[in-house]
């Protein structure tokens, strides 16, 4: 067969759209694929596009609008919805729901059903988009990161961020994005004093890398510092910032803030041990979360307080479990 076609929402991409593509992508020369999608969407189009082409350069997708039985029963305006965005004969069209026969016969196409009963990959959108979390390996790995909470740990420098974001992302087996920005002291400021376009530069790096590490994550990402601690470090090494830190939107979903109730110590890197300036470095992490009107958990006391009060917050806000 030279032309597939397969039509759905995609809301989200699973596993069992997987197998649908891929057996499509096996058994024709040319597999299309029309996503159907409404204004109202949960997930707007252009993701779950990108979403479908990341599967195989190979599918060719378009964006139709319009509805997928059961919502609509009137197949003949679906089908005449596929002739308009597709007007070439198609050879065969692949699904799993029991309308795809009847839709076939108006397309003047094969059915070619797979999985109809769903007993390889046993997905449900619905189900998958109201509870990702408890049916994450049934989830596309290229839909993953639209679905992961991000916690992001922020606080003066020595007050044990690093350290604690290992632990989390030890106890809830996922992944860990370390601190750009010692990275980035390293390697291009040693001798230099810092301007506001150097944090700039320092947080768009950072940002890239953890947009990457999404795809790693189990359900949740543990972040070392973020965009908005990177603002604050601008107000203390250059006394202001960029616009481009007020317009960073990318917050995560739960900030740690590490208190500085714990003795600094020097490491070579870290620049502002004095008390005054560390509470005026705890003072403006406070403010900025607090001018967002972000969601934050303050972590004071024992190492070991902290980190039982971070996975109590964590396992509260996103009802998932920690491991040990």
């Amino acid at each position: 067969m030279r032309r597939g076609l397969c039509i759905g929402r995609f809301l989200p991409l699973h596993r069992g759209h997987e197998l649908l593509l891929r057996t499509g992508l096996n058994r024709v020369e040319r597999m299309t694929v029309l996503l159907c999608a409404q204004p109202n969407d949960p997930i707007p189009s252009p993701i779950r596009t990108a979403w479908l082409k990341a599967l195989s350069p190979d599918l060719q997708v378009a964006s139709i609008e319009a509805t997928l039985p059961p919502k609509s029963h009137d197949l003949e305006a679906l089908a005449r919805a596929i002739r308009q965005a597709e007007p070439e004969p198609i050879d065969a069209l692949f699904g799993s729901a029991a309308y795809l026969i009847p839709l076939a016969e108006r397309l003047e196409a094969q059915p070619v059903m797979v999985d109809p009963g769903h007993e390889i990959y046993p997905a449900r959108s619905a189900a998958l988009l109201a509870e990702p979390f408890a049916h994450w390996r049934l989830l596309a790995e290229v839909a993953r990161p639209q679905f992961v909470k991000r916690i992001t740990l922020i606080g003066p420098e020595s007050s044990g961020k690093s350290t604690l974001a290992q632990r989390l992302a030890q106890r809830f087996n996922t992944a860990f994005m370390p601190e750009y920005g010692r990275t980035f002291e390293t390697q291009h400021m040693v001798g230099k004093s810092y301007q506001p376009a150097d944090l700039v530069r320092l947080a768009k790096t950072h940002v890239a890398i953890r947009r990457a590490l999404e795809r790693r994550a189990n359900r949740l990402l543990i972040e070392d510092t973020d965009p908005l601690i990177t603002a604050v470090w601008s107000d203390m090494l250059c006394g202001t910032r960029d616009p481009w830190f007020a317009a960073f939107d990318e917050v995560a979903d739960l900030y740690l803030l590490t208190d500085l109730d714990k003795a600094f110590v020097q490491d070579g890197i870290r620049y502002f041990g004095d008390k005054v300036a560390r509470q005026r470095f705890m003072d403006l992490c406070q403010a900025e979360l607090d001018r967002r009107a972000l969601p934050h958990v303050k972590l004071s006391g024992s190492w070991q307080a902290r980190e039982a009060r971070a996975v109590a917050a964590i396992e509260h806000r996103f009802a998932v479990k920690a491991e040990g």
